[in-house]
C-alpha cells in the first residue's frame, strides 16, 4: 500500500504539471484572441463613421448622447462587444478619451458633455457653422436681371412701405454686405430705435447707419474759385439768389443738347431751381452763376459770373407721390460752359455721349464735384428707396442708385449736388450713369441718368467717338457697356 500511495502521488504530480503547462500556454492564446477582436471593433467604428460622414449633407446628426457607432457592435464602456475582458476606450467609459467632434455638432455635442444639441442651420447672411455647408457667393453680373438680385429686390419692395413708417429709417436698397452677399440694406439715422427684422423670406436684411439723408448743397464754407470761361463741368454753380439763411453752393453736372442742337447745363432742382422756387424766389429765367454765391461771400448779381438762365426743372413732389429725379437745366452756350472736366489725373476728362443703362453691384465709378473734387467709388446699391427732406416737405425717391467711395470716405459730399457720375470700370470708362443729388453717412445717392435725360428730351454733349472693342488697335479691354 505504501508503494501504491507513492505511485498515486506521482501520477497526480504529472497531471498537475500538465495542467499547469496547458494553462500557461493557452492563456496567451486566449488573450491574443480577444486582442484580435478589439481592432475589428475599431475598424467597424471607422466604417460607421465614414458612413455617417457620407450622410452628413443629407441628414442632420442626432444629439451627442449616442456613441460614435450605433450598430450595437461597437466597443464602449469597460468591455468589448464580444464579451471579452479587454478595455477599449469608448464614449462613456471611465477615463475614456474625448472623441473627435463630429461634423454638425456644436459645443457640448459629444456624449461626454451630456445632452449637447446639433448646430442650427445658418440664418441668411450668416456664415455656416464649422463643418456645415459654406454659403455660396453670387456669381455673374449683379444687375436687376440677375435671379438672386431680382429676388432680393422683390423682398425690398415688399417690406419698404412698412419700414419707412418707422422713425429712424430713411431708405432701403438692394446691395452687398461686407461678405459679398446680396442683401436688403436699410438706412437708419441712429435714433428712435426702429425695429428691423434680420431676414424676410430667406433674404438677409442689414441695417446701415447713414444718419439723415440730405440734399447735397452746402452752406458757405470751403469756397471755390471763379473758373475761366467756358467753365469745366463738375465745378461750383448755383442759382443767383440769397436763401432765407444766407447762400449755398452746388455743382454743374454736364453739358447737354436737345434735338435742335440747343445747349444746356444740367444740375439738380435744388441747385438751379431753388427747390421748386421756394428758396429765394427762383423762377424760370433766374440766372445761374459760377462760382456759387456760397463760394463768393454771398455776393449776387455779378454779371461776369453768369453762366446761363434757368430753363426747366422737374418739380419735387413731397408727400405721397413717388419721385425719380431731382433735376433742372439752364440755357447756355458753348462759350460759357464746356463739356469736359480737367484731363487725368486731375479728373476724368470728357464724359461719353452713350450711357451706362444697367448698373450692377460693384461697378466702378468716378465723379468730379465742387466739394470733394475727383473721387472714385462703386455701385453699392440698386433699386434704392430714399426719404429726403426738402423745404417743400419730405420727398420719397424710388429706383435710385447708391454709391460708396473707394478712395475717399464718400463718393460725394455736401456741395457736390448736381455732379455727373460716370463709369471707371474695365468694362467701360466715362459712361454717364447717374446725377448725384443726396447722401449721408458715407453713402451717396444718384438719379439714373437715363430718367433725367428722358424728362428733358436731351442727350449728353460729350465724347461721341466710336467704341473700341477689346483686341483692336492695341486696346487691352473693351470700353463700352
Amino acid at each position: 500500500m505504501p508503494r501504491l500511495g507513492s505511485r498515486l502521488r506521482f501520477v497526480l504530480s504529472v497531471v498537475i504539471v500538465a495542467a499547469l503547462c496547458f494553462t500557461m500556454r493557452g492563456a496567451p492564446a486566449l488573450f491574443a484572441k480577444d486582442q484580435d477582436k478589439a481592432p475589428a471593433a475599431k475598424k467597424q467604428t471607422a466604417a460607421e463613421k465614414a458612413a455617417a460622414k457620407k450622410k452628413a449633407g443629407k441628414k442632420r446628426q442626432g444629439d451627442g448622447n449616442q456613441s460614435d457607432d450605433s450598430s450595437g457592435g461597437s466597443v464602449s464602456g469597460n468591455s468589448a462587444s464580444s464579451g471579452g475582458a479587454t478595455f477599449v476606450p469608448g464614449n462613456g467609459g471611465n477615463g475614456a478619451a474625448t472623441p473627435p467632434k463630429r461634423e454638425g455638432v456644436g459645443p457640448g455635442g459629444n456624449s461626454n458633455a451630456g445632452g449637447g444639441k446639433p448646430a442650427a442651420n445658418p440664418k441668411p447672411g450668416e456664415e455656416a457653422p464649422p463643418g456645415g455647408k459654406p454659403k455660396e457667393q453670387p456669381t455673374g453680373r449683379l444687375d436687376d436681371t440677375h435671379a438672386l438680385v431680382k429676388k432680393v429686390m422683390a423682398v425690398q419692395k415688399r417690406i419698404t412701405p412698412d419700414l419707412i413708417k418707422q422713425k429712424g429709417i430713411v431708405g432701403t436698397s438692394t446691395g452687398l454686405d461686407e461678405d459679398g452677399n446680396v442683401v436688403v440694406r436699410v438706412h437708419t439715422t441712429g435714433a428712435d430705435s426702429p425695429i428691423i427684422p434680420k431676414q424676410s423670406d430667406g433674404v438677409a436684411i442689414q441695417e446701415v447707419l447713414t444718419g439723415p439723408i440730405h440734399p447735397y448743397w452746402q452752406a458757405p464754407f470751403n469756397p471755390k474759385a471763379r473758373q475761366p470761361r467756358p467753365v469745366p463741368i463738375g465745378v461750383s454753380a448755383f442759382d443767383d439768389v440769397l436763401l432765407a439763411g444766407g447762400c449755398a453752393s452746388g455743382t454743374l453736372g454736364c453739358r447737354v443738347r436737345d434735338k435742335s442742337g440747343n445747349v444746356y447745363g444740367l444740375s439738380n432742382n435744388h441747385v438751379f431751381a431753388g427747390q421748386n422756387g421756394t428758396e429765394g424766389g427762383v423762377v424760370i429765367g433766374t440766372q445761374i452763376v459760377n462760382p456759387s454765391p456760397g463760394d463768393n461771400n454771398c455776393n449776387i448779381n455779378i454779371a461776369q459770373d453768369v453762366l446761363g438762365a434757368l430753363y426747366k426743372f422737374k418739380p419735387l413732389d413731397p408727400g405721397g407721390p413717388i419721385n425719380f429725379i431731382d433735376a433742372a437745366i439752364m440755357s447756355t452756350d458753348v462759350s460759357l460752359v464746356g463739356n469736359s472736366t480737367p484731363p487725368p489725373p486731375i479728373a476724368y476728362g470728357t464724359p461719353r455721349t452713350a450711357l451706362w443703362k444697367k448698373p450692377f453691384l460693384g461697378l466702378k465709378v468716378q465723379k468730379l464735384g465742387r466739394t470733394s473734387g475727383f473721387t472714385k467709388g462703386i455701385v453699392s446699391g440698386i433699386n434704392a428707396f430714399e426719404v429726403v427732406p426738402y423745404t417743400p416737405g419730405i420727398v420719397f425717391f424710388d429706383n435710385q442708385i447708391e454709391f460708396l467711395g473707394t478712395n475717399a470716405p464718400s463718393l460725394g459730399a455736401p456741395g457736390d449736388s448736381g455732379s455727373l457720375i460716370v463709369t471707371n470700370d474695365a468694362l467701360g470708362d466715362r459712361f454717364p450713369i447717374a446725377l448725384l443729388f443726396a447722401g449721408g453717412g458715407g453713402i451717396t445717392v444718384g438719379n439714373p441718368i437715363q430718367a433725367v435725360l428722358d424728362y428733358f428730351g436731351v442727350s449728353i454733349d460729350g465724347d461721341g467717338s466710336d467704341f473700341i472693342p477689346p483686341g483692336k488697335n492695341g486696346r487691352a479691354h473693351q470700353n463700352q457697356p
